[in-house]
C-alpha cells in the first residue's frame, strides 16, 4: 500500500473473481457464489466474508510496515470469522506486528491525482444503494458496507486488458479461460459470474447510464482511456478531472490474481460424506493456479506454511478435536482470498467403561444361577456414560461356551430370538425413542443406532446396556460362560476396542441339610433341659457342594427366636472343652484348624484365622463343633432359632435353619371343654351302628408347644367279660367284639381303621392330613388291660392332635357285656415330656334296645357336623330336628330337661315318635323358640332311658363391624371386628359388577378379641385369582362373619383404590460436593406407598436444547449424566433425584427436558421437567456494539471500554445459517488481543 496525501493508507481495488464454494465449505452452511465487486471499499476487502460455509478475505498489497498478524476466532457450530489481516482506513483497525505471513509482490503506489501518466479512476460509491456497489451478504448480514461483500456485473474494463472476465477486453493468451468460473449470461465469455437477475448487464462504473436507479448520485463523466491499458468498447473514458487517484501504469493487475483455493477432506469418514468428521485429517487442495504458489495455516493465521503438492498432510494434525485450515495462493499479481475448512478429527474411538467404579472397567464378570438368568441379567449397571464421545452405532456380539441361541434371549424392545435374524425401526429401548437395530444370527451380532441417523451419546449407550438383559427361561439352562462383546462405531468411523461382559451360568451352589433323610433342610430340635451344652445341629447335618473344588469364604449365623435369651451362650466344642463365643472377637481351634469368630449383636461370622478360604471338610467340622448352653438356672422356655449361611468361593450361599426348642411342659388333653376338669363321660349302646368318639369339637382342647410324637390309650374295666380276648378278624360286630380306632361319623359303616381290642394287632393308618401316617399297635399287657399306641411319622400340632381325638371312636357288638370301661389318655411330646395326669374318658356301655338321641344332621349347623351346636331354635321359622336309634318299631318319647336336673320328668315330655324297622327315628320341634344356650334332651323307649344329649342353641348372628374408609390400597389391607374366634370370609368383586357375584374369596379368623385383618398382598385366596386394583378403581367388598353355630352376618362396603402418583419437578441448579454445578430433578411418589414401585426416566429430546453430545463440531457437551434409567422405590419411599453435571459455557439459555414413563404400581401425574443451564455472564455491552479495545488485558478492562468500532446491527456477529448466534469479536491491541463474550484471548 502507498500512503495517501493525508497520511492514511490506500489499497488497490480487490479482484472481482471469486471461486465457487465447492469442497471448501464449513459444515452446515449454504454455499455462496456471489462475486466480490471490483470496486469494493477498503473495509469490505479486509473484513471476513462470512457465508456459513467459507470465510475469505481478499487483502490488497501492503508494505512491510503495514502488515499485521492474522488473528481470528471460531465459534462452535458457526462459520469462521476470518482474521483481520491488514489495516483499515479512517480510524479502522490497524495491525501492530511485523510478521505478516504472506503478501504478493509490492506494487507501485498510485501517483497524485494530477499525475498525467496515471489517468484518474472514479472512487467507489459510498452509498450502499449505489448500483455500482450492490451489497451482497457478509459479516452479520449488512448490505454492501463495511464488513460485507457485494456483487456486481462488469460489461468491460478498459484498464484491465486481458481480463477473461471482461468480454470486451483482449484475451490473455496465457489464460484464455478461467476454469473456475461458469459462464455469466450477462457477460458473454465470462465464465466466473452468473448473471445477477436483479441487475442484468450491470456495468461496474457509477457513471454508467445502466444504473439509473441510484438517485443520490448523478451520472459521472466517463473515464479517459488509459493509453497503457486500452479500454473495451463498453466502458466510457474518464474525464481528466476525476478526483480519484490515477492508476499507476506499473501496478500489477488485480484481475490476474489467482482465485481462492478449494479445500476438502481426503476422507470424510463420518456418519455422512459431508459432515466434516474424519479419522484421517489429510486435506486436499484444489483450484491451484499453475503460476501460483500456495500456503496454509493451522493456527488461525498466526503461522503460515508453504504448501507442497496438492494436500495438507494428516501428520501435521497432532491432536484430536476441532481444527480450522486456512489456505491461500499467490502469483506475481497478488494473493487470493483466504479459504477455510473446519473439521473434527477423531483418530481413535475411546475405550468403553462398563462401570462407574474408579478407573476404566473394560470387563465385567458375573456368575449367576438359574433364577437370576431367568429374570434377566443386565449387561451393565453404570451411572456414568459408557464413553466420553458420541457414537454412531453400539455393537454387541454374543458367544461363549454356554451360549445357547435357541433358548437364550436378549431383551430389547422385546425378547429377541437369537437363533433368527431380526431387525426393527423406530423402537424404544431403555427409555430411548427412535432407535433401530439389526441382528445377524449367523455371527450372533447386534447393532443399535438412531433411526434418524443422529448420534448416540455415551450416556445413551449406558442407558442401552443398563436396559438390555440376557435371559434364559429354561428349567435347566445350559451351564457355562456367555459373553457379550461390546464395541462402538464412533462418529468419525473408528471402531473402539472390545469390552466384554461375561455371564457365567453355574447352577452349582452350596447346600446345608440339617434334616437328614427327612423332607426339608431345616432342623427342629426339642429338648427338656439346657443344663449342659447341646449340639447346635442334629446328628447327620451336612454341608454339600456339587463342585468338588469349592472353597468357603465364611460361615454366618444369625440368632433369634421367641425363646432366645441373653443368658444363652454359643460355643465351640473341641474335645472336652467348650470355647464360649460371647466376645466381640474370639480365636479358637477346631480339628487343628484355627478359626476367628466375630460377633455383632446376634450375628456371628466365622473365617479362617489366616484369611484363606476353608475346605468343605474344615467347614463341616466347624458346624459340628457348635453348641448352645445357658448360664441361667432355669432357662427361658421357647424356641431358639439359628440361621446358618455358608458362602463359597464364588459368593454363592446356602442356608438352613436349626431351631432348638426348650420345652419342659407335658401335653394336656381337655375333653370337657368349659366344664370343670379334664375328663369326659361317654355312653355307648350295644348293637347301635355308630361309634362314640372320644372328643367332641366343641369340648376338646389340646395344649402342647413342641408337638406330640406319641399317643397312648389304656382301656380297663371291672366288668366281667369286658375287653375279653377274642380271635375275630375281621371284627364281628354281631358278637361280643369291642373295636377302637379311627372312625368317620359321616361314613359309619366304614371300619377300615378300627381293630379288635381283644387281640394284639398292628397296622399303619393314613391320617386326615397330607403326609401323615400313623402306626397303630394293640397290645394286651396281661393285667386285663388293652393298650393302643399311636406313633405318627411327624410331630402332631395341637390342632392336628385335637382333630385325631375327635375321630378316634369306640364301638361294640350286640353281645357285649354292659358296664363301664375307662380309657386313660396320655401323650409324649418331642422334648420327651409325658402327660403327668392321664385324661380319663368313661365309657358306659348300655344294653341293646337303649334309645340314642342325636342332633339331626340338618340341624347340626356348627363348624363340625357332630359338634351338637346349632342356630336352629325349634321355632316355626327355625325348626330343630332330633334323631336317633331305638329298638325296631319301638315308641320313643322325647323329653327336654327343662329344670336341668338330669332327670326326664313327665312335665318335660315333648312328644312321641315310632322307630322304623331299622330302629331309626326322627322328631322335629317347630313351636316355641328355644332361648340361646344349652338344652338337654333325652328319650325313653322299651323301658330303657337314653343318655342326655346337650345341644347348644345360638340363634344370634355375630356382631360385625367393617370400616375400610374411603380409600384402600391397590392390594387392599382389610380388617374389622366381630366375635371371638369367628370365621371371616372376605369376598372382593373383580369385574366391577357386584350384582353378578364376588369373584375373589379369602378366609381368615378373628382372634380372641374379635379383631381380624387380611392383607391381600400376602394372603392366598381360596377362590379366584389375586388381584391388584388400579388407582381410581372402585373396590366392592363383602365380608361374612360366621360363628361356630353357623350364624352369618354379612357386611358390604365400597372404597376407591388409592393412586400412587409419580411427579417430576423442574430442574434446579445446585453446587455439587466436588465443586461442580449440578442440575437436579426430583421425582416424588405420593398417594399410596404401601408397596414398592418404579418409574423410568429419559432425556426428552423434543424439549432439550442443550447438548449431551461430546462432539466438538456439533458444539460440544453442555451437560453429562444418564440419558435414561430406572428409579426403584421401596415401600414407603417417596423421593428420588436425577442429577446431571453442567459442562462448558454458553451465551444463550439452554434447557434440559426429562420425561417419566413406564410406571410400575402407580401412574404419572406430572411427567415432564425442564431445567435451564446457567448462562455465561457476558459483557454488558454484548450484542449492542463491537469495540476496539487498546491495552485491554482483562475482562474488567473490557467492560470499562467505551471506544466504539461499529454501532448498530452491523456488529460483525457470527452467523450460522442466517442466525446470529454470537456477538462480534472484540479487539484489543498493545498487545493485540481478541475479546469474545468479554473474555480476552491472546
Amino acid at each position: 500500500m502507498a500512503p495517501s496525501a493525508n497520511g492514511d493508507e490506500q489499497q488497490s481495488p480487490a479482484s472481482s473473481a471469486t471461486a465457487p464454494a465447492a469442497d471448501t465449505t464449513i459444515p452446515d452452511c449454504p454455499a455462496s457464489d456471489a462475486p466480490t465487486p471490483a470496486n469494493a471499499n477498503i473495509d469490505a476487502q479486509n473484513t471476513a466474508v462470512t457465508c456459513g460455509t467459507r470465510s475469505e478475505v481478499t487483502p490488497g498489497a501492503a508494505t512491510d510496515d503495514d502488515r499485521g498478524p492474522v488473528i481470528g476466532w471460531i465459534w462452535p457450530g458457526a462459520g469462521l470469522i476470518t482474521p483481520w489481516a491488514f489495516g483499515v482506513m479512517a480510524g479502522g483497525l490497524r495491525g501492530t506486528r511485523d510478521d505478516a505471513p504472506f503478501a504478493p509482490a509490492h506494487a507501485i503506489g498510485p501517483g497524485r491525482p494530477t499525475d498525467p501518466a496515471t489517468p484518474g479512476e472514479p472512487a467507489s460509491p459510498a452509498n450502499p444503494s449505489d448500483s455500482g456497489n450492490s451489497g451482497g451478504s457478509g459479516g452479520s448480514g449488512g448490505s454492501g458496507g463495511s464488513g460485507s461483500s457485494g456483487s456486481s456485473g462488469s460489461s468491460g474494463d478498459a484498464g484491465n486488458p486481458g481480463n477473461p472476465a471482461d468480454p470486451a477486453g483482449p484475451t490473455d493468451p496465457a489464460r484464455p479461460t478461467d476454469p473456475t468460473n461458469p459462464t455469466n449470461p450477462s457477460q458473454p465469455g465470462d465464465p466466473s459470474h452468473p448473471e445477477d437477475p436483479s441487475q442484468p448487464g450491470n456495468p461496474t462504473r457509477p457513471g454508467d447510464t445502466g444504473h439509473p436507479e441510484d438517485p443520490s448520485r448523478p451520472a459521472e463523466p466517463p473515464l479517459p482511456e488509459d493509453p497503457t491499458r486500452p479500454g473495451g468498447p463498453s466502458e466510457p473514458a474518464q474525464p481528466g478531472g476525476d478526483p480519484t487517484p490515477p492508476v499507476d501504469p506499473f501496478e500489477p493487475d488485480p484481475a490476474l490474481r489467482p482465485g481462492p483455493v478449494r479445500l476438502a477432506l481426503a476422507q470424510d469418514s463420518g456418519m455422512s460424506a459431508v459432515d466434516h468428521r474424519t479419522r484421517d485429517a489429510q486435506v486436499i487442495v484444489t483450484g491451484l493456479a499453475p503460476d501460483a504458489h500456495w500456503q496454509f495455516s493451522l493456527d488461525l493465521g498466526q503461522t503460515w506454511h508453504d504448501g507442497q503438492g496438492n494436500s495438507v498432510d494428516a501428520a501435521l494434525f497432532t491432536r484430536d478435536g476441532l481444527h480450522t485450515v486456512l489456505a491461500r495462493q499467490a502469483n506475481a499479481h497478488g494473493s487470493s482470498g483466504l479459504s477455510a475448512l473446519r473439521l473434527a478429527l477423531y483418530t481413535h474411538a475411546d475405550d468403553l467403561d462398563l462401570s462407574s467404579q474408579p478407573g476404566p472397567q473394560s470387563a465385567l464378570h458375573r456368575i449367576v444361577d438359574r433364577a437370576t438368568i431367568a429374570a434377566g441379567v443386565a449387561l451393565t449397571a453404570t451411572e456414568a456414560a459408557l464413553t466420553p464421545q458420541d457414537l454412531h452405532e453400539l455393537r454387541l456380539r454374543l458367544g461363549g461356551d454356554g451360549f445357547d441361541p435357541l433358548n437364550d434371549r436378549l431383551r430389547l424392545d422385546r425378547d429377541l430370538d437369537l437363533s433368527r435374524d431380526g431387525q426393527a425401526q423406530g423402537v424404544r429401548i431403555g427409555g430411548l425413542d427412535g432407535l433401530a437395530y439389526r441382528y445377524d444370527a449367523a455371527t450372533a451380532s447386534l447393532a443399535i443406532w438412531r433411526a434418524d441417523g443422529s448420534a448416540l451419546t455415551g450416556s445413551d449407550a449406558a442407558a442401552l446396556t443398563n436396559a438390555i438383559r440376557l435371559n434364559n427361561l429354561q428349567t435347566r439352562p445350559r451351564d457355562g460362560e456367555r459373553t457379550v462383546t461390546l464395541s462402538l462405531l464412533d462418529v468419525a468411523g473408528n471402531v473402539s476396542a472390545d469390552a466384554q461382559v461375561s455371564v457365567m451360568v453355574d447352577t452349582r451352589v452350596p447346600t446345608l441339610d440339617f434334616n437328614g433323610a427327612r423332607p426339608g433342610l431345616d432342623a427342629d430340635i426339642a429338648f427338656r433341659t439346657l443344663t449342659a451344652p447341646r449340639a447346635l445341629l442334629p446328628d447327620g447335618a451336612g454341608l454339600r457342594h456339587a463342585n468338588p473344588d469349592a472353597r468357603f469364604q465364611q460361615v454366618t449365623i444369625d440368632a433369634g427366636g421367641a425363646g432366645a435369651s441373653r443368658d444363652d451362650v454359643l460355643g465351640s466344642r473341641e474335645g472336652g472343652t467348650v470355647t464360649a463365643l460371647d466376645q466381640a472377637a474370639t480365636s479358637f481351634t477346631v480339628a487343628g484348624t484355627a478359626w476367628h469368630a466375630s460377633r455383632a449383636a446376634d450375628r456371628f461370622v466365622f473365617r479362617l484365622e489366616d484369611g484363606s478360604w476353608a475346605s468343605a471338610g474344615q467347614t463341616q467340622a466347624l458346624l459340628e463343633s457348635l453348641t448352645l448352653s445357658s448360664v441361667a438356672s432355669q432357662p427361658q422356655e421357647g424356641p431358639r432359632q439359628f440361621k446358618v449361611t455358608v458362602t463359597d468361593h464364588l459368593g454363592r450361599t446356602g442356608s438352613a435353619t436349626s431351631v432348638l426348642l426348650l420345652d419342659t411342659t407335658p401335653p394336656v388333653f381337655d375333653l370337657n371343654g368349659s366344664a370343670p376338669g379334664l375328663d369326659a363321660s361317654l355312653t355307648a349302646v350295644s348293637g347301635v351302628p355308630i361309634g362314640v368318639t372320644l372328643g367332641l369339637p366343641t369340648r376338646t382342647q389340646v395344649t402342647e408347644s413342641s408337638g406330640v410324637v406319641q399317643l397312648q390309650f389304656k382301656f380297663t374295666s371291672a366288668v366281667a367279660g369286658a375287653l375279653a380276648p377274642t380271635n375275630n378278624y375281621p371284627p364281628n360286630l354281631r358278637g361280643d367284639t369291642e373295636i377302637f380306632g379311627f372312625y368317620d361319623l359321616d361314613k359309619p359303616d366304614q371300619l377300615l381303621f378300627m381293630d379288635n381290642l381283644g387281640q394284639p394287632f398292628s397296622y399303619s393308618a393314613v391320617g386326615w392330613f397330607p403326609g401323615l401316617l400313623m402306626d397303630m399297635v394293640y397290645t394286651r399287657p396281661g393285667d386285663g388291660s388293652v393298650v393302643v399306641t399311636i406313633t405318627p411319622n411327624m410331630a402332631l400340632t395341637e390342632n392336628v392332635t385335637q382333630t385325631l381325638l375327635e375321630r378316634l371312636a369306640y364301638k361294640c357288638g350286640i353281645g357285649q357285656v354292659p358296664g363301664v370301661r375307662q380309657v386313660e389318655i396320655t401323650a409324649t411330646d418331642r422334648a420327651g415330656n409325658v402327660s403327668i395326669v392321664p385324661t380319663l374318658a368313661t365309657l358306659d356301655v348300655k344294653p341293646i334296645g337303649t334309645p340314642v338321641v342325636q342332633l339331626g344332621r340338618g340341624s347340626d349347623t356348627g363348624t363340625s357336623a357332630h359338634d351338637e351346636l346349632t342356630f336352629a331354635n325349634g321355632s316355626a321359622a327355625s325348626p330343630l330336628t332330633l334323631a336317633g336309634f331305638a329298638a325296631a318299631a319301638a315308641t320313643v318319647t322325647l323329653f327336654r330337661d327343662a329344670d336341668d336336673n338330669g332327670l326326664l320328668e313327665a312335665g318335660e315330655a315333648l312328644g312321641t315318635v315310632v322307630a322304623d324297622s331299622t330302629g331309626r327315628w326322627q322328631y322335629t320341634l317347630a313351636g316355641a323358640a328355644l332361648a340361646d344356650g344349652t338344652h338337654r334332651f333325652g328319650a325313653v323307649a322299651s323301658g330303657f332311658t337314653s343318655a342326655l344329649l346337650a345341644v347348644t342353641v345360638d340363634a344370634s348372628a355375630p356382631d360385625s363391624v367393617l370400616d375400610i374408609g374411603s380409600t384402600v390400597r391397590p392390594r387392599p389391607v382389610l380388617g374389622g371386628k366381630t366375635e371371638a374366634n369367628v370365621s371371616v370370609t372376605v369376598e372382593l368383586d373383580t369385574d366391577g359388577n357386584p350384582a353378578n357375584g364376588y369373584e375373589l374369596r379369602y378366609l381368615t379368623r378373628a382372634d380372641a378379641d374379635g379383631q381380624w385383618q387380611l392383607d391381600t398382598a400376602t394372603a392366598t385366596p381360596v377362590a379366584g385369582a389375586a388381584r391388584r386394583f388400579d388407582g381410581g378403581d372402585t373396590v366392592h367388598l363383602r365380608v361374612l362373619a360366621t360363628d361356630r353355630a353357623g350364624n352369618v352376618t354379612t357386611r358390604t362396603a365400597s372404597a376407591v383404590a388409592a393412586e400412587t402418583l409419580y411427579s417430576l419437578s423442574d430442574g434446579q441448579l445446585v453446587d455439587g460436593a466436588d465443586g461442580t454445578t449440578q442440575l437436579v430433578f426430583t421425582v416424588t411418589r405420593s398417594g399410596d406407598l404401601g408397596e414398592a414401585g418404579s418409574v423410568r426416566f429419559a432425556v426428552d429430546r423434543a424439549s432439550t436444547t442443550a447438548s449431551q453430545s461430546a462432539d466438538e463440531l456439533a458444539g460440544g457437551i453442555d451437560f453429562s449424566g444418564p440419558s435414561a434409567g430406572l428409579l426403584s422405590f421401596a415401600a414407603g419411599e417417596t423421593v428420588k433425584t436425577i442429577r446431571f453435571t453442567v459442562q462448558g459455557e454458553r451465551g444463550v439459555i439452554e434447557e434440559v427436558g426429562i420425561r417419566l414413563e413406564a410406571p410400575v404400581h402407580g401412574r404419572i401425574d406430572d411427567g415432564l421437567g425442564i431445567g435451564s443451564l446457567p448462562v455465561v455472564d457476558l459483557d454488558r455491552l454484548q450484542g449492542v456494539e463491537a469495540r476496539v479495545l487498546r491495552g485491554v488485558t482483562s475482562r474488567a478492562q473490557a467492560e470499562l471500554s467505551t471506544e466504539p468500532l461499529i454501532d448498530g446491527p452491523d456488529d460483525g456477529g457470527i452467523v450460522d445459517d442466517g442466525r446470529t448466534i454470537a456477538p462480534a469479536a472484540l479487539w484489543a491491541s498493545d498487545p493485540l488481543h481478541l475479546v469474545i463474550a468479554g473474555q480476552a484471548v491472546v
